[in-house]
């Protein structure tokens, strides 16, 4: 597993973070699919309908159908926020990336707080992981607007049984 992400002047206050999973196509688990959760810190927010899984074939990389190819849900329960992908493709180069938002403040904030960690469950090995960082220190904040009309962006959530929330895509009001 090795995870990577740009944040930089940029793309700021955004992040893009790419997850490369099996690189050698190796078989890692018994049976013929993968479980993968991304933990984000405190100050990292899931931008809804960013994610995209890709795996590597011999044509160059190919999109999964989520739903279809593989599962994904993103939750929010007692402080902890989790990307969780069911049905990964075992024995696959995979290729997994989404945005986020980093809400930093002015001044610099705790190891931690601006990252977030990939982990691969239930290989052979137990687990495999993969970290990212953000280690940038806010300077400003700042906002703007571009025109004299204002936008707001607002996401449903739903709470299953087991008190997970899962955002409700395309939910119109």
């Amino acid at each position: 597993v090795d995870k990577w992400g740009t944040y930089d002047a940029n793309t700021a206050p955004d992040c893009k973070y790419v997850i490369e999973i099996n690189k050698e196509c190796l078989d890692l688990v018994e049976g013929d699919t993968l479980m993968g959760v991304d933990t984000l810190g405190d100050l990292v927010t899931y931008k809804n309908n960013t994610v995209k899984v890709e795996k590597n074939t011999a044509d160059g990389w190919v999109t999964l159908v989520q739903g279809t190819d593989y599962f994904f849900t993103y939750s929010e329960n007692e402080g902890n926020k989790n990307l969780t992908f069911k049905g990964l493709p075992d024995a696959t180069h995979l290729k997994i990336s989404y945005e986020a938002r980093l809400e930093l403040l002015e001044g610099a904030f705790k190891p931690g707080e601006a990252g977030n960690t990939f982990t691969l469950q239930g290989t052979k090995n137990n687990s495999a992981s993969s970290d990212y960082t953000a280690t940038t220190t806010a300077v400003e904040s700042s906002g703007w607007a571009d025109s004299e009309f204002y936008e707001i962006t607002l996401n449903k959530f739903w709470t299953d049984g087991s008190d997970q929330m899962h955002p409700l895509n395309g939910a119109e009001f």
